[in-house]
């Protein structure tokens, strides 16, 4: 079971619970399948940038914090992603995995998540060549549309 916290305030008292990852998204009524963490894995896997940008705020951050990179913007994530998905070979594939969520305020949620880069290889079955593992923190709010992106902080891990 993966550790998910949140925290209810009253003007009596205040509430923090444990459970799993998928009954709290289960609980804001969110498949953890559809949340944008994964829909952000299978818009990465197929180069689409526009539908990966689509998944954050018009005004996100987004940070590789040991690069010192920082794009500003929806539109400024999706031209860069554009470029380097071009870029990207067709066997790499993006695979997340969320480690915490907390509810911080009402409608922003915490996240933190590790992601890997992997190289699949041709043969069926076979297992994926890890390349890179990062670590991601991210603050999700919900909108209109669903919940998006509105800071991303990316680390990527030593080999």
């Amino acid at each position: 079971m993966v550790p998910v916290r949140w925290r209810s305030t009253s003007a009596s008292a205040a509430i923090s619970r444990s459970c799993s990852v998928n009954t709290f998204c289960e609980m804001l009524g969110i498949s953890l399948r559809s949340s944008p963490k994964f829909r952000g894995d299978d818009a990465w896997n197929a180069r689409d940038a526009d539908r990966f940008a689509a998944l954050f705020t018009d005004e996100a951050i987004m940070s590789f914090v040991d690069r010192e990179e920082t794009m500003t913007g929806r539109t400024a994530i999706q031209e860069v992603f554009a470029q380097r998905f071009h870029a990207f070979p067709p066997d790499l594939v993006h695979q997340s995995t969320v480690q915490r969520v907390q509810a911080v305020a009402h409608g922003v949620l915490a996240v933190d998540s590790e992601v890997i880069v992997l190289r699949q290889p041709a043969e069926a079955g076979a297992d994926g060549i890890r390349l890179r593992t990062f670590r991601v923190f991210a603050l999700l709010s919900r909108t209109d549309t669903g919940w998006r992106f509105r800071d991303m902080r990316i680390m990527q891990m030593p080999p």
